[in-house]
């Protein structure tokens, strides 16, 4: 295998409408083989959204996935940096790091009349498992798999209004959102034909977000603004 390879790519797009709707379709991936061994690298994406037109305003539905391989071939000491730069330490052959990412979201939009406004929800979920090896003292090493799962949900809302104040056009901004991301991890020891045993750690959180503003925004004169909010 040549350990100093140099990353190729290959993707694909594709786009057309149908029926008042216009849709768009891409796909991705990569692999790097790495400057060391067991340092290889992979990676792959997709996406999809559509949108509509109509009387009303524009919906707007997206979609998209990705996921990440990447090798760790852990550190060298210096007679190992001597004789072989380029190798890996057979200890480390498990230590990698996988992620997987979705989201999805949908929007309307209205930005014609008197009061133009958008509103729009999204999730999104990743999971990230990473094999960590450490070592203690020499001849010693502590192997570990550490899972991390979280995902999301957002809801925002914005609009606008424009109006006239003693002859000159006034700008009133407001938007609301509130969104929740909950997270959960856990430890598990790592044998040496590389299969997780049991937890024997778990942490979790979550946290809930909510914001709101309005903004004022008035021109005085052809070199004046006034803005606050």
């Amino acid at each position: 295998r040549d350990l100093h390879s140099f990353p190729t790519r290959r993707s694909s797009d594709l786009a057309g409408s149908l029926g008042g709707f216009a849709g768009r379709v891409s796909a991705g991936a990569s692999r790097t083989g790495g400057e060391r061994a067991h340092a290889s690298g992979s990676s792959e994406e997709a996406s999809a959204g559509v949108s509509r037109q109509t009387a009303a305003g524009e919906w707007r539905l997206a979609l998209s996935a990705d996921s990440r391989r990447v090798e760790d071939p852990g550190a060298l000491t210096a007679d190992e940096l001597a004789t072989n730069a380029a190798g890996s330490d057979p200890v480390f052959r498990f230590d990698r790091d996988d992620e997987r990412r979705g989201r999805a979201s949908l929007s309307f939009a209205n930005e014609a009349g008197e009061l133009p406004f958008r509103f729009a929800v999204s999730a999104d979920a990743r999971r990230d498992a990473r094999i960590q090896t450490q070592w203690l003292i020499p001849g010693v090493f502590d192997r570990t798999r550490r899972a991390l799962d979280t995902w999301g949900i957002l809801g925002e809302g914005q609009a606008e209004h424009a109006w006239r104040l003693f002859g000159r056009t006034a700008r009133t901004r407001m938007g609301v959102e509130i969104s929740r991301d909950p997270l959960d991890t856990d430890y598990r020891p790592v044998d040496d034909s590389g299969a997780a045993g049991a937890i024997e750690a778990t942490g979790s959180g979550d946290r809930l977000r909510t914001a709101a503003f309005i903004v004022q925004d008035w021109r005085i004169g052809d070199r004046v603004r006034f803005v606050g909010g």
